[in-house]
């Protein structure tokens, strides 16, 4: 599986999304943005754990921060379902 992981270069599309979603989520107008395009990530990342390795670790954490700041950003969601 990692080796696919690697040889594919899926691992570093998925590194890239993340840098550009952390420098998003650095600057105070794109936070909002950068917290929804890390989500599926995190999720991913929780189901990996959850699934294949069968022992939640750090997906836990990062999947509950995830979920928090989006709710302290809930203010900027309300355009998108409105």
């Amino acid at each position: 599986f990692v080796g696919v992981i690697y040889s594919t270069k899926f691992l570093l599309v998925v590194k890239s999304i993340e840098l550009i979603c952390v420098v998003l989520m650095v600057l105070p107008k794109t936070k909002a943005l950068g917290l929804l395009l890390i989500a599926p990530i995190s999720v991913s990342i929780l189901l990996f754990e959850i699934l294949i390795v069968k022992q939640p670790a750090i997906g836990i954490l990062l999947v509950a921060l995830n979920a928090i700041s989006i709710f302290q950003s809930k203010e900027k969601y309300f355009a998108i379902v409105n």
